[in-house]
């Protein structure tokens, strides 16, 4: 499908299959919730643009989708995985990374603290948990393709129920069930995920990442 000069500028670039599909997924999925929602407007128009510029014009809006989600409703859905994790966290016994910032080194907030544990994770500290930590890359992956579907099902449903004309393939109560479940899912998995990373932040010294924390400034030097 792909020319060779074209996998070699990929892997120059430093980007990987599974972040291709983080691109593609959301402007695929939403052609397939179109066609379920407005299943005649879908077929007039991938007659007008033809199935080969219909799939470019998909990728391009899932780059569009992945872009603005990412930065805007994906981080508060992955700050509210942090906030229900966090507050079930039992006392003196860590499985949830952020609460292990918080209360060892004594980061204020839940964003900050989130933030702290990118810096320690991108840092030459995990070196050697780097196989580790590109398997967790790809879980992420994954929980990403999950709340993105959960929004766009979500938005799907949302306009189905608001517009009298539609009639969608599948009825409304499926298209709600199925984004609050891909929610829940994604909330699961994001708190199992935690608890794995939380399981190789714990084997970091303690002073090691105080230092790499203070020359950050997540923490003020005594």
């Amino acid at each position: 499908m792909f020319g060779e000069d074209f996998i070699k500028d990929i892997k120059k670039l430093g980007i990987s299959i599974h972040e291709i599909l983080r691109y593609i997924y959301g402007g695929l999925l939403s052609f397939l919730l179109f066609a379920i929602v407005k299943p005649d407007e879908t077929k007039k128009v991938v007659e007008a643009l033809g199935n080969t510029l219909t799939i470019f014009i998909a990728f391009a809006i899932g780059a569009a989708i992945y872009s603005i989600h990412r930065p805007c409703i994906g981080e508060l859905l992955y700050l509210l995985h942090e906030w229900i994790h966090h507050f079930r966290q039992k006392e003196g016994f860590f499985t949830c990374r952020i609460h292990y910032l918080k209360k060892t080194f004594g980061i204020k907030s839940i964003s900050l603290s989130t933030e702290a544990y990118r810096t320690i994770r991108d840092s030459k500290l995990y070196n050697e948990f780097r196989e580790q930590q590109n398997s967790f890359h790809l879980q992420h992956s994954e929980l990403h393709v999950v709340y993105i579907t959960f929004v766009l099902v979500f938005f799907a449903w949302l306009f189905s129920i608001l517009d009298p004309e539609t009639k969608p393939l599948v009825s409304n109560t499926i298209l709600f069930v199925v984004s609050i479940f891909c929610l829940v899912s994604g909330i699961v998995g994001n708190i199992l995920l935690c608890r794995r990373e939380c399981k190789v932040l714990l084997q970091v010294n303690q002073e090691e990442i105080k230092a790499l924390l203070e020359k950050t400034q997540f923490i003020k030097s005594k």
